[in-house]
């Protein structure tokens, strides 16, 4: 057995000698417990280097016979005959996929660079004596895992994300763990040194215990106000582009503030412009993250936004709670939330039946969308009560009305004739009677809701009274 055409006698293309005869062998299934057999039977440092994923050429195609269609191997044989081998078939592979090996002068080594601290960072590795980056095509969170739990850094709730811009080589791409192995290069990977990729594409990640700094500034206290996040020393604001309330979630809980927090389309300013660095822009959570730099976002620093999409958020000390009132029953009403312990109505702003049907839902009213109605503006009569919400825009998916998309708590520019109110489908024909008085007539109208539809209130007859 031997190594060809590379820089030195430890890596090059794998041939082996069968019948007097040097041949290749093709590089289908192979991965790091083969190369490793191969590294230790001719006497190279055994367990530090493999060869994964060989494009064509790399050490030049051979030109004599392919022994192996492929190679089995445990890794701990002592030579490579001690595999389970399979005979070339010459419609599975040709000289374009000759295997190639490099077995290292010395062991890799792993760091991050670039982060507030040691478990976060730039990925960069050293092997043959160089350091170079890590290229991001096909990463997720099984890669970063492996690299937290080799430099030591907890490896639970890993959020890969990037610190491009390194230099130099850039080593390893096409990473493929299972999350299992020991070191990063245990992994499957492409060829060391050779990659499709730029250092705009060089991989980091910020492991558990990487602590970025998050305060709220400018509100009435600490768990409300303009995000601001303090990376290398240096404090800075956020964009709110594609912001909502997962994201906001996230940084009530990590503040220790209510988890049941909103951010709402805060008006620009509302928590007064930051100043200074932006520091991070399009932020992306799934509300699960113990932390906000944990989530997706762009590269820290790298924004087009500026300080009038400074984000806010208001986590709010107590849960929200929600009824109708002035209806025949509990399913039925003017729509009032609890916000910070002081109840208010809703604007019917925007309001459709997709918001009714939460509502409903959220109250047990009868689960399915089918039938629920928004009444007629103020049928339930005006609040006396401040506006809370306004503006609601509800999927119909939402668990509960302050997770739809609406104004800031307590901006509106609804007055209470715009009350919305509530029908939930109920059982049979529910009929509600509303009667105004207007000089000496008397206005009746019935609202019915009747099966899967309802028909709006109106005066039904007029009839005249002598005072």
């Amino acid at each position: 057995m031997r190594l060809i055409d590379g820089s030195f006698n430890c890596e090059g293309r794998l041939e082996v000698k069968i019948f007097g005869q040097w041949g290749t062998v093709c590089s289908a299934n192979w991965g790091y417990n083969e190369a490793r057999v191969v590294c230790r039977q001719l006497g190279c440092l055994p367990s530090e280097e493999d060869s994964h994923f060989i494009q064509p050429t790399f050490f030049g195609p051979g030109s004599s016979t392919i022994w192996f269609q492929s190679v089995s191997c445990s890794g701990n044989e002592k030579a490579l005959g001690d595999c389970i081998t399979e005979p070339w078939n010459p419609g599975v592979c040709d000289h374009s996929a000759d295997v190639g090996v490099i077995c290292a002068g010395e062991p890799e080594e792993l760091r991050l660079v670039g982060g507030t601290n040691d478990c976060e960072g730039r990925v960069e590795v050293k092997h043959r004596g160089e350091w170079g980056t890590v290229c991001g095509n096909d990463w997720d969170t099984r890669d970063a895992a492996v690299v937290c739990r080799q430099l030591g850094c907890n490896s639970s709730l890993i959020k890969a994300t990037t610190f491009a811009g390194g230099s130099g080589k850039i080593w390893l791409s096409h990473l493929q763990c299972t999350g299992k192995e020991t070191s990063l290069w245990e992994c499957k990977h492409g060829m060391w040194g050779l990659h499709y990729c730029n250092h705009g594409q060089d991989v980091g990640v910020i492991c558990q215990g990487a602590d970025e700094n998050v305060r709220l500034i400018g509100g009435d206290n600490e768990c409300e106000g303009r995000v601001e996040v303090k990376h290398q020393e240096t404090w800075g604001t956020v964009c709110g582009r594609q912001w909502g309330a997962k994201e906001a979630s996230v940084v009530c809980r990590q503040l220790g503030c209510n988890t049941s927090n909103e951010y709402f389309s805060t008006k620009a300013t509302f928590f007064g412009a930051g100043s200074g660095k932006i520091w991070l822009s399009n932020v992306k959570c799934t509300g699960d993250e113990p932390s906000l730099a944990w989530c997706m976002h762009n590269t820290w620093g790298i924004e087009k936004c500026d300080h009038t999409e400074d984000v806010g958020v208001i986590c709010t000390g107590e849960p929200e709670e929600l009824r109708l009132v002035g209806g025949d029953n509990e399913c039925e009403g003017r729509v009032e939330v609890k916000h910070r312990g002081v109840w208010g109505a809703v604007c019917d702003h925007n309001w459709n039946q997709k918001a009714a049907s939460v509502v409903c839902r959220q109250l047990g009213c009868n689960n399915t969308t089918e039938g629920h109605m928004k009444a007629q503006a103020a049928f339930f009569g005006q609040s006396s009560r401040n506006i809370s919400l306004s503006q609601v825009k509800c999927t119909g998916e939402e668990a509960v009305l302050w997770e739809c998309q609406h104004q800031m708590w307590g901006l509106s520019n609804c007055l209470h004739r715009a009350d919305v109110g509530v029908i939930c489908k109920g059982e049979g024909f529910s009929k509600r009677a509303y009667m105004a008085w207007g000089m000496s007539v008397l206005h009746c109208a019935l609202a019915s809701l009747e099966l899967a539809h309802a028909f709006r209130p109106s005066r039904s007859f007029t009839m005249s009274m002598t005072l």
